[in-house]
C-alpha cells in the first residue's frame, strides 16, 4: 500500500522536455472559490495534448505496461484516457474503464463511511477505539487510549502492520482475525503524539463499522458509500465483473526482470483492498468539491472540510484519512495506492476545484503517477488563467562515473538515507536506480523527479531537501 513504496526514492537528474510553447493571452485575475470559471468556458485542447505527450514520454521511458488517467474540473471529467496495454501480452488496449487494485486509496473510502456514522452521532470521533471493540487491547503502556480520531490521522501508535493479515500474508485472512492479532502486538509511540503511519489502524476502524453497522465490511461499503456516488465499477471485492476489466499487475526487480504480481487479497482489507477504475474515482474527487448539503450524498461538505483540515500550526500531514500539503502554495488534499503491482495518486485542490487520479499497473510507479498527476494540475490552472502551459521536466540518463559519485550516506529531516552500488553497475538508495540499459539512473520505474546536484567541490546533494552528506557510513542507532 501507499508508503510500501514511498522509501523507493531515485537519484535523478532532470533535464526539461523539449518543447515549443505558445504564450497565451495575458493572465486574468485569479479566480477564488466560487468565482472559479466552468470547465466549459475554459480550452483543455493544449494542455490536454501537453499532458499526452507527458504520459507517453514515460510510458516508453518507464516502461509502463498500462496506465488511465482521468483530470476533473469542477463537477466534469473535462479528459480522461488510457494508454498501454491491459496486458502486456494480449492486444487489449487501457482504457478509463480499465480496473485497478488502488491500494490506501481505500482508505479514504473507510475513513468517509466511519464520518457518515459520526454525523449520524453513532459514533463519537472522539472515543476510545474499546468503546465499540471492547476486545481491542494491544499493549498499552502510556497514560490514554486509542481513539478513533487517533486512528484516521496515523497517531495512533499502533504498528504499521498486522501479526495476521500484514502486507506479506498471503493466507487471506478475515477482518476479525487481522484485527484480533494486534493484541499480540504494542503501542510504538503514545497515542496522539507523533505520526505512524498504519495500516493495521485502518483495518481497527473496519472492524468497528462491521461491529456497529452489523453488516460485512465490503457490502456496507458498496451500499452506503461507493453506490450513492455512483461508482458501481468499484468494490472491495474481486467479483467476476471487476476482473473482467482488471489490468495486470507487474512486479520488478532491481536486475530488471518483471513478473505478475501475486493477486491475493490483503487482511487490512479498508486500508488497501479497493478494486476501482479512474472514472469512478473521478466521481469522488467532483463528490469533494460539492458545497451545497444534498440528502443522498454519504456525507455532507462541512464533514468533507472537516477531512480535509489538518491540525492548528500543521503546514503537512494527515487530517481526517485525507494527506494535506502544499502544491505551488495552493491546498493539495488526496491519497496514494500501492498495492502488489499496481500504483495510483488520487489528488484534488479543493479551494481551485480541480483534480486528477493516474493508475498504473506497475509496482511502486507512485513517483512517476505522481509526477504527471501535479502536472495535470498545473496545466489545469495555467488553462483557467490563461497563462503559459508549462512544459513537463523529463528524467534523464545519469553517467555511471557521475553516479558513482553519489554513493553515501545522507542525513536528512527524515533521518538517513544510504546510497550504495549494485553489482552491475547501479545505485540504490532504498531501491535501485541503474546506471544503463533500459533502466537507466533517473529511468527507474520508481522514478520521483528527485534533482540531483554537485556542490562546489563536488558534494552531492538532493535538491529541494535539506539532506547533507554524512560519509560513507550509516551511523550506529
Amino acid at each position: 500500500m501507499h508508503g510500501s513504496c514511498r522509501i523507493l526514492r531515485s537519484l535523478l537528474l532532470v533535464a526539461c522536455m523539449s518543447q515549443s510553447l505558445t504564450p497565451g493571452p495575458l493572465p486574468a485575475e485569479e479566480p477564488t472559490g466560487d468565482d472559479v470559471p466552468s470547465a466549459e468556458a475554459v480550452d483543455y485542447r493544449e494542455a490536454i495534448a501537453l499532458l499526452r505527450a507527458a504520459i507517453e514520454q514515460e510510458m516508453e521511458a518507464k516502461d509502463l505496461p498500462a496506465l488511465s488517467i482521468a483530470v476533473v474540473d469542477g463537477d466534469r471529467i473535462v479528459w480522461a484516457e488510457g494508454f498501454g496495454f491491459v496486458d502486456p501480452k494480449s492486444t487489449i488496449r487501457a482504457k478509463p474503464e480499465t480496473v485497478y487494485r488502488v491500494g490506501s486509496i481505500s482508505k479514504l473510502f473507510t475513513d468517509l463511511a466511519l464520518m457518515k456514522l459520526v454525523e449520524r452521532g453513532e459514533i463519537d470521533l472522539e472515543a476510545p477505539v474499546t468503546n465499540y471493540l471492547p476486545e481491542f487491547a494491544p499493549q498499552n503502556p502510556f497514560d490514554r487510549p486509542v481513539t478513533l480520531r487517533a486512528l484516521t490521522s496515523h497517531h495512533s501508535g499502533l504498528v504499521r502492520e498486522s501479526p495476521v493479515g500484514n502486507y506479506f500474508d498471503d493466507s487471506e485472512p478475515t477482518l476479525a482475525e487481522t484485527v484480533a492479532s494486534l493484541n499480540r502486538t504494542a503501542l510504538v509511540y503514545p497515542p496522539g503524539e507523533k505520526t505512524k503511519y498504519s495500516n493495521a489502524g485502518i483495518a481497527v476502524l473496519g472492524a468497528v463499522l462491521e461491529r456497529k453497522t452489523g453488516v460485512p465490511y465490503d457490502r456496507w461499503m458498496t451500499r452506503e458509500i461507493l453506490e450513492p456516488l455512483g461508482m458501481r465499477r468499484s468494490g472491495f471485492v474481486a467479483t467476476e465483473a471487476l476482473k473482467r476489466d482488471l489490468a495486470t499487475g507487474w512486479m520488478w526487480t532491481y536486475d530488471g526482470r518483471r513478473f505478475e504480481a501475486p493477486p491475493f487479497a490483503l487482511g487490512t482489507a479498508p486500508a488497501g483492498n479497493l478494486y476501482s477504475d479512474v472514472l469512478d474515482l473521478a466521481k469522488f474527487v467532483q463528490f469533494l468539491f460539492e458545497t451545497e448539503p444534498r440528502a443522498s450524498a454519504p456525507v455532507q461538505p462541512e464533514t468533507l472540510r472537516q477531512m480535509m483540515t489538518l491540525p492548528e500550526g500543521k503546514d503537512e500531514g494527515f487530517g481526517i484519512g485525507f494527506h494535506v500539503r502544499k502544491l505551488d502554495g495552493e491546498k493539495l488534499v488526496g491519497h496514494g495506492g500501492a498495492v502488489y503491482g499496481f500504483a495510483t495518486e488520487l489528488m484534488a485542490l479543493p479551494e481551485r476545484k480541480a483534480g486528477v487520479v493516474v493508475a498504473t499497473s506497475l509496482d511502486c510507479a507512485n513517483g512517476v503517477a505522481g509526477r504527471l498527476g501535479e502536472y495535470a494540475l498545473r496545466l489545469v490552472l495555467a488553462a483557467r488563467k490563461g497563462e503559459e502551459l508549462p512544459s513537463y521536466q523529463v528524467t534523464s540518463a545519469v553517467p555511471a562515473v557521475r553516479a558513482r559519485e553519489l554513493v553515501g550516506v545522507y542525513q536528512g529531516e527524515d533521518g538517513f538515507v544510504e546510497v550504495t552500488e549494485l553489482s552491475g553497475g547501479g545505485l540504490s538508495e532504498a531501491g535501485a536506480v541503474s546506471t544503463r540499459g533500459p533502466r537507466e539512473a533517473g529511468r527507474s520505474v520508481a522514478g520521483s523527479g528527485r534533482r540531483v546536484r554537485l556542490r562546489g567541490g563536488g558534494e552531492p546533494e538532493r535538491a529541494g531537501s535539506a539532506d547533507r552528506r554524512f560519509g560513507e557510513v550509516r551511523p550506529s542507532a
